[in-house]
């Protein structure tokens, strides 16, 4: 669950919709992030890492936020705990954080 969190929390950040899949009992499609994060964002681990390090910190949209933080409750998004299923999910979670402390502080 931490990892998938993450992974959500990231794509959510990047803009990065969902892939919208069908459901066994044939009901409204679900969104996946999982699969829209392995095929989209981490797909490529070099550009991801660019991406990371050029993102508009500045431009951070409060839905977004608001969304991520969400995710936070339950200590999904804590970066000690995610690192214990992944060392680089973990970091990515850290600037995960990183990035909602910086918006929550510039908003004022």
């Amino acid at each position: 669950p931490n990892v998938t969190a993450t992974m959500t929390a990231v794509c959510i950040l990047l803009g990065v919709p969902p892939t919208m899949r069908p459901t066994a009992r044939g009901g409204d499609p679900v969104a996946d992030y999982w699969h829209a994060a392995q095929t989209r964002v981490f797909k490529e681990p070099k550009k991801l890492i660019q991406t990371l390090l050029g993102f508009d910190k500045d431009d951070l949209e409060d839905g977004a936020i608001r969304r991520i933080l969400q995710l936070a409750d339950g200590k999904k998004l804590e970066p000690a705990e995610v690192r214990q299923d992944s060392l680089a999910c973990g970091a990515i979670c850290l600037w995960l954080r990183a990035m909602c402390t910086y918006h929550e502080v510039k908003k004022g």
